[in-house]
């Protein structure tokens, strides 16, 4: 996997504001199909980044994840790179939410019983993997073979309302040469 190509977080954000400003209709009906099958658990942007370097996926996961639902990676597969939150404790929760660099957003990152509240301080480059880049460790109980059957319990979820893509799509085609917002 030394080949896999390493991006930036500036660099999926360009990639994304030339997508979404070069979208047609057949594209973005595309895009809300492939955004149900991934499920609600990747944020509106991801799934976008996701559906725009794959634009079959399905069920996604990380490398530890499929191997917890008994999967591998397959040999030489190249993961979709998606924007992961950084949180860093909040010092003051007024100028967190006034700063306006709040990816996907969010405002604050997941809080613990008695926790300091968490903003999102930047983001990094992450991958996943498609389940067509998995094969089980065992045979599959469907089939019996060395399949991509999806696995019992899929990530399913409604198509995302289109206010909520035609506003994430205005924000990533507002986005100038560095990757960062215009105001």
């Amino acid at each position: 996997m030394s080949d896999m190509p390493r991006y930036t977080p500036q660099q999926l954000g360009q990639t994304a504001g030339d997508k979404a400003r070069a979208l047609t209709a057949a594209d973005l009906a595309d895009f809300t199909r492939a955004a149900a099958r991934v499920g609600e658990g990747y944020s509106l942007r991801n799934r976008f980044l996701m559906w725009i370097q794959d634009p079959k996926v399905s069920q996604v996961a990380g490398f530890r994840a499929w191997r917890q639902q008994n999967r591998r990676v397959r040999k030489g597969a190249r993961g979709l790179a998606i924007l992961a939150p950084i949180t860093r404790p909040s010092t003051d929760d007024q100028s967190d939410r006034q700063s306006g660099h709040e990816p996907d957003g969010a405002a604050e990152g997941p809080r613990v019983a008695g926790d300091r509240p968490r903003r999102i301080a930047s983001c990094k480059v992450i991958y996943v993997f498609d389940i067509s880049q998995t094969e089980p460790l065992i045979p599959c109980p469907r089939c019996g073979q060395s399949c991509t059957c999806p696995s019992p319990a899929p990530n399913v979820a409604g198509t995302p309302a289109s206010g909520e893509v035609t506003a994430m799509l205005d924000a990533l085609a507002a986005t100038n040469d560095d990757g960062d917002e215009q105001p």
